[in-house]
Formats: structure tokens, C-alpha cells, sequence
């Protein structure tokens, strides 16, 4: 399976709003693991809620975006933030030996799972001699 991200480089920062109103955009880190049956990408999403991420796949490219609600607390004014809220922004390039109406999603304590399962011609199999 091979299957290329974009927007890569570094995790963290892709770039800097242009005005305080727009919101900072991260590159979420992300591990691709595969078995011989699917390809597992787990991606952090820290602070992110479910019903705030986007999971989009067209012409084999799988899109993820979230967005980071800032952290309140109600009865409570700040007196220092350090903790940068915005967008959640990941692509991946896939290629076509996939399942793509069986992909599942599932995100948990801030890790965002992703389960390709490949298409059953593209999984391994044994081939048997006959005479």
C-alpha cells in the first residue's frame, strides 16, 4: 500500500492567520499503519469534538479538517492563554486498491482513527497448485 500525504513537512503550524479574526491553521501529526487486510492513519485532534471534524475522500485523495473551539471556563476571565485553538488541516493520497464504502472513523481522547479497508482483489492470498 502506498499512500503519500500532503501538506507533511512539519506537524504544527501550515500557517499563520493573515488577521486575528481568521483562525491559525495546524497540520496534525499523523502514523499510517497497514495489516494485510486495511490501512490504519490515527491523526491527533486534541480539544476537537466529534461533530467538529470533517472526513472527505475524493479522487482517492482523503481530506481531514477540524476545528479547535477555544477552552473556557464559565464564571472565569483569563488571566493568561497559551493554548492556540484554530483548524486542523491533513491530506492523503491514496491509491486505488481500496474499499472506499467500508471506511470507518472513530475519534477518541483526542486521536482521530481512520480504517481503510483494502479492496478484497488487492488483499494477499495464497495460490494454489492443481494438476
Amino acid at each position: 500500500m502506498n499512500i503519500n500525504t500532503c501538506n507533511t513537512g512539519n506537524t504544527g503550524v501550515a500557517e499563520a492567520p493573515a488577521s486575528a479574526a481568521e483562525p491559525q491553521v495546524f497540520i496534525p501529526a499523523a502514523d499510517i499503519y497497514e495489516k494485510p487486510e486495511s490501512v490504519l492513519i490515527r491523526c491527533d485532534l486534541p480539544g476537537v469534538r466529534d461533530e467538529d471534524v470533517e472526513i472527505t475522500l475524493h479522487n482517492k485523495v482523503l481530506s481531514v479538517s477540524a476545528n479547535q473551539r477555544p477552552q473556557s471556563r464559565e464564571g472565569h476571565a483569563a488571566i493568561s492563554s497559551e493554548y492556540l485553538t484554530g483548524r486542523y488541516q491533513r491530506t492523503f493520497n491514496l491509491n486505488r486498491d481500496l474499499d472506499d464504502a467500508e471506511i470507518k472513523a472513530r475519534l477518541r481522547n483526542g486521536v482521530l482513527e481512520i480504517e481503510l479497508p483494502k479492496a478484497r482483489e488487492a488483499q494477499p492470498r495464497r495460490i494454489n497448485i492443481t494438476n
